[in-house]
């Protein structure tokens, strides 16, 4: 079922500000019962479904993909990056969510990092 214009401008101003009162009221719908329209409006399927499918729309295009995240590390490993913010990033991001785990399993082997020192390296040796 298609949506109307309401709930079109409703759902989109809904996804920019997450308020649903004031959605309603961008949206047309009367200051006295935007709240519970708004409200109404978050529990029906089609605006539901149109909000959920562009929301993660939007989190796909700002999140890389696991393929993406393989290619690059695979690039920095072989050398083909050289822009060292990207390798500190790659390098930083393998600390946190990789090393953690192992932190985790063997706590006497892997010490905490500072990470305010990640750049401290480069930004002298420039």
């Amino acid at each position: 079922m298609a949506l109307t214009k309401k709930q079109l401008i409703f759902a989109d101003e809904f996804i920019i500000t997450g308020n649903a009162r004031k959605s309603a009221i961008k949206a047309g719908y009367s200051k006295k019962t935007a709240k519970e329209i708004g409200c109404e409006n978050l529990t029906k399927p089609n605006i539901k479904k149109y909000i959920d499918d562009i929301i993660n729309e939007q989190n796909n295009e700002r999140v890389a993909s696991r393929q993406e995240v393989l290619e690059t590390l695979t690039n920095a490993l072989r050398g083909n990056i050289n822009n060292i913010f990207i390798l500190k990033a790659i390098e930083h991001f393998v600390k946190i969510y990789f090393l953690r785990d192992i932190k985790d399993d063997n706590k006497d082997t892997i010490h905490e990092t500072d990470d305010s020192d990640l750049f401290k390296d480069d930004i002298n040796d420039s």
